[in-house]
Order: C-alpha cells, then sequence, then structure tokens
C-alpha cells in the first residue's frame, strides 16, 4: 500500500528533514571565553584569528542576493537558481532581511556559476548577487564587486588561470576565464 499523499516516503527522509540537515554548520572547536572588560567597562570577548577562521568555514561559497523589488517564496527560488545556473549540489537560502538572502553553496562551481551571473530574473524580480563577506551590512552597498577585464591581443599561450592572475595584478582577489568552450580567440576574465 502507497503512503498517503504529503508523507515522506516510508524508509526514506522527508524534505524537512533534508532541510534541516543542510542548515546544519560545522562545529567550531573553541573554547568557551569568558568576557572581558575594556577601559570603558563594556564587556568584550576576543577570538583567535584561527577560530575566526573556522567560524568562516561554512560561508567560504556564500553570496549575497539583494532582491529589491520583492521574491518569491524560496521553493521557486531554489528550482528557478537550479535550473537556470545548473547548479548541481544542495544549498542553503536563508533570509538576511527583506531585501538581502544568503546563498549558501557546498562548492565552488556552483559558487561562480551564481555569483558571476551579477543578476536574474526569478519570477519576474531582479537579484543581484555579490560576494558575501564577514563585514557585509544590508544597510550599505557592498565594496567587492566582480569586474570583467579584458586583454585585447593577449597571446592564447598566457590564457592559464595562473598566468592570467599574475597579469592582471596583484589588486584582483581571483580571476576565473571563462568556461571551456568559449570563444578564447577574444578572452576577457572576470576578477572579484
Amino acid at each position: 500500500m502507497a503512503a498517503p499523499r504529503g508523507s515522506p516516503p516510508t524508509g526514506g527522509l522527508s524534505f524537512a528533514k533534508v532541510v534541516a540537515a543542510s542548515l546544519v554548520l560545522i562545529d567550531v572547536v573553541t573554547d568557551v571565553h569568558l568576557p572581558t572588560f575594556t577601559n570603558h567597562g563594556k564587556p568584550t570577548v576576543f577570538f583567535s584569528k584561527e577560530e575566526m577562521e573556522a567560524s568562516l568555514k561554512p560561508f567560504l561559497y556564500s553570496v549575497v542576493a539583494k532582491t529589491a523589488y520583492g521574491r518569491p517564496a524560496f521553493p521557486e527560488i531554489h528550482s528557478h537558481l537550479t535550473s537556470r545556473c545548473d547548479i548541481k549540489e544542495p544549498f542553503v537560502i536563508s533570509a538576511m532581511d527583506n531585501l538581502h538572502l544568503l546563498l549558501r553553496f557546498k562548492c565552488q562551481d556552483d559558487y561562480l556559476k551564481v555569483l558571476l551571473r551579477e543578476f536574474i530574473y526569478v519570477q519576474g524580480k531582479l537579484f543581484m548577487f555579490f560576494k558575501w563577506t564577514p563585514l557585509f551590512k544590508p544597510s550599505e552597498e557592498p565594496t567587492i564587486v566582480p569586474v570583467w577585464v579584458e586583454f585585447l591581443e593577449l597571446p592564447i599561450n598566457l590564457y592559464h588561470k595562473k598566468l592570467l592572475a599574475s597579469i592582471a595584478g596583484p589588486q584582483t582577489g581571483r580571476v576565473h576565464p571563462p568556461p571551456d568552450g568559449e570563444n578564447v580567440l577574444t578572452p576577457s576574465v572576470r576578477a572579484t
């Protein structure tokens, strides 16, 4: 006999359990720090550089989506991004406030597929994407944005990721050449 409509399959995980499991953040291995006091008498907690780096790991492949003109329901957003951006791994959508969503990806490929799109329309609503940083403030515009750089007449033999990073210079964070199969005779590179 089949399970009643709307109930999880026998022996399988329900959608709610899968989503709940994906929301769990990786544990940060640290001791509980007792607050210390500054010279102004306000309690302060200090963390080591290693503790801060560990706390950022779950957000390594996170993108902020700004939705200034409203947004559809999360399942529609998830479905649309999965199909339009060819997302392979499960990802998490969280509301940061009324205008911003945090998209947490498990792999760099999926992260870059969304980040490099810059914007997309989901059910007629504009979504603009930018890289999440720990200094992100919803009330301010992002300070890190992707930029297209074109190297006119660049010899094809220099069209390798590490060589392009050297040519672009240290002011660019990461260099992302177009995926294989795109026209390499007119190369352009995206730097974030």
